[in-house]
């Protein structure tokens, strides 16, 4: 088959299964708008904060499930780097769902399941380097930021030390920086609403 042909459907399925919202399916459910709701961001922590802890939690484990969905589908059809586009993709489907007028959440939890079929270490490593960000800083938004930023790094050295070759782990590193970076604009966007 046609590699464009591959990579367009890769891009393609990665884009339509990270656009589904998530949260605001679970909250219109429950009779209410996730983007009425506290911040107003279509995420698993909003949900968690104003819809409480079971549609929260459901929408985490959706949010990180469509982002390892499109991740395993691409690197089936198009091999490791299949699979980063693929998750790139769901990252920004999410951050800019056509299901809901272009808007979007900040996309962690999905940037967190794309990573778990490709590197699984690496994306555990990430999780626990956010959670220690958090515990420091005791505010979501910079703690992702500052997570997201070393992220790439922490990937390829937890998949190098699991025992991945030095070329995966830079490859691993690299596209591991395209997904954060779509999650840190959006999260850039939020501290700068938070400020003002």
């Amino acid at each position: 088959m046609n590699p464009l042909f591959v990579g367009a459907g890769v891009l393609l399925t990665g884009y339509v299964l990270g656009s589904i919202p998530s949260a605001a399916l679970i909250a219109r459910a429950r009779g209410r708008s996730i983007f009425r709701l506290g911040s107003g961001n279509m995420g698993a922590m909003n949900a968690l904060r104003n819809l409480g802890a079971g549609p929260g939690l459901v929408v985490f484990a959706l949010d990180v499930g469509k982002g390892a969905a499109a991740a395993w589908l691409g690197s089936v059809a198009g091999g490791p780097a299949g699979g980063l586009a693929a998750g790139a993709a769901a990252v920004a489907g999410h951050a800019v769902s056509p299901w809901v007028g272009g808007r979007g959440g900040k996309a962690l939890a999905t940037t967190f399941g794309a990573g778990l079929p490709l590197y699984p270490v690496g994306a555990v490593a990430g999780g626990v380097v956010l959670l220690l960000m958090y515990l420091l800083v005791r505010r979501a938004t910079p703690a992702a930021l500052a997570a997201l930023a070393v992220y790439p790094l922490v990937a390829a050295a937890a998949h190098a030390f699991a025992g991945g070759r030095t070329p995966d782990a830079v490859a691993v590193a690299a596209g591991v920086a395209a997904i954060a970076v779509i999650s840190g604009a959006r999260h850039v966007v939020a501290l700068r609403r938070e400020r003002y």
